[in-house]
């Protein structure tokens, strides 16, 4: 994970959680949290309901449910508010090693945040996203938007405004093919199957 090979960092969380003899339960709770963070990495939420069981259990800490619900919901301030020095949620992530990946997904709650934008406004002032993501400038704002666009997070344009005023993200309807929706749900499919076989070899 550290190398950035998320996927086969996943496959082998998984492995390993699969094959942990049942009273290794210190073990595999440091193997659900990796995971969690992995999957988020991945781009991949975690199912709230879920997690909300594990951490009643105590086999997930609180901080890492707050933190899957930031990066759902796009709540850049709440994800900043878990990684305050010195802060319990913190000090976890510290503990767990974790911290440097969870840095990264710093990203991925802006992506969410803009993706949530663009989904509520068919257009929206750099300043008011700057506001709604809590980001320090609207500079800042302008290069968030722009680089999700050209990643293909959002569909939309910068659009100028008269007298040096912020510019308007102007959203656009999404332009990606049939084709290219079809191989991506293809690609998705084949995860799955993948998952299961593994599932039913370690049997």
């Amino acid at each position: 994970a550290v190398k950035l090979q998320y996927d086969q960092a996943y496959h082998c969380v998984e492995q390993a959680l699969r094959k942990a003899p049942n009273h290794a339960g210190s073990f595999k709770a440091v193997c659900h949290r990796l995971l969690v963070v992995v999957r988020l990495l991945l781009g991949d939420v975690p199912e709230l309901s879920l997690l909300r069981d594990q951490t009643k259990s105590g086999a997930i800490p609180t901080c890492y449910y707050q933190l899957c619900k930031a990066v759902r919901n796009g709540d850049l301030a709440g994800f900043q508010h878990l990684l305050i020095p010195e802060s319990q949620p913190l000090l976890v992530f510290q503990r767990d090693n974790l911290e440097g990946l969870i840095l990264r997904l710093h990203q991925n709650v802006v992506k969410a945040g803009l993706k949530r934008i663009a989904t509520a406004y068919s257009a929206i002032s750099v300043t008011d996203i700057q506001s709604k993501l809590c980001l320090d400038t609207t500079q800042d704002a302008t290069m968030m938007v722009m680089k999700a666009v050209c990643d293909g997070v959002i569909q939309g344009r910068l659009e100028p405004q008269p007298n040096h005023q912020p510019a308007t993200f102007t959203v656009t309807p999404e332009s990606r093919t049939d084709a290219e929706k079809a191989a991506h749900l293809h690609a998705r499919i084949l995860h799955c199957q993948s998952l299961i076989q593994e599932a039913a070899r370690s049997m």
